[in-house]
């Protein structure tokens, strides 16, 4: 209704301008629609490449990581590189996801950040495969709330994941792989 009340006192302006014996004026409201949670990176693709050498470092009983000397790497459309450590000396390593996703909220109340896995947190290589079940954000929880730093004026909420790798199964050399293997979510709380 306002919009045509507008409409309609435009019209009466333009038709009385013409004579010049009478001026008007119009207001313009103007709103201004911000998201209340921005995501500003995510990688959407890991590669890591681990040697023989890190391998045997990882499984066999040094204390070494299997980011200690590079032999791991976080690769990804941004570039950045991320290592792994050894939670244990058998076939179990934990793959440690530094930064993964950064966000900003534009809510006082804070957001809550939430990491779930895929049905089948397997990574196939044929018949062989990697069990990657146990997916969990870097506090060792699925669920956190941020209720701190958020805000225009606040430095970026970086979200970091722990993937924990049981090679037990993987008994094949070669590139094991999952689709969407564990998913990200931001919202305002």
């Amino acid at each position: 209704m306002t919009k045509f009340i507008k409409s309609v006192a435009a019209a009466a302006v333009l038709a009385t301008s013409a004579t010049g014996a009478h001026a008007a004026s119009l207001s313009t409201d103007i709103d201004v629609e911000l998201p209340s949670i921005i995501v500003l990176s995510c990688f959407d693709s890991v590669n890591v490449n681990v040697s023989a050498s890190g391998l045997e470092a990882a499984l066999g009983g040094a204390a070494v990581g299997l980011g200690a000397t590079s032999t791991s790497t976080l690769v990804s459309d941004l570039g950045a590189d991320a290592s792994a450590t050894v939670t244990g000396f058998d076939s179990s390593v934990d793959l440690n996801l530094n930064n993964v996703c950064a966000f900003r909220a534009l809510v006082s109340s804070g957001a809550r950040v939430t990491v779930a896995e895929a049905s089948d947190p397997r990574l196939l290589n044929g018949t062989a495969f990697i069990d990657a079940s146990g997916v969990t954000l870097a506090s060792g929880a699925t669920t956190e709330d941020v209720t701190s730093g958020l805000g225009l004026g606040a430095a970026a909420t970086p979200i970091s994941v722990v993937v924990p790798l049981d090679l037990s199964d993987a008994t094949e050399p070669g590139t094991y792989t999952k689709a969407d293997l564990f998913t990200i979510t931001v919202t305002a709380i």
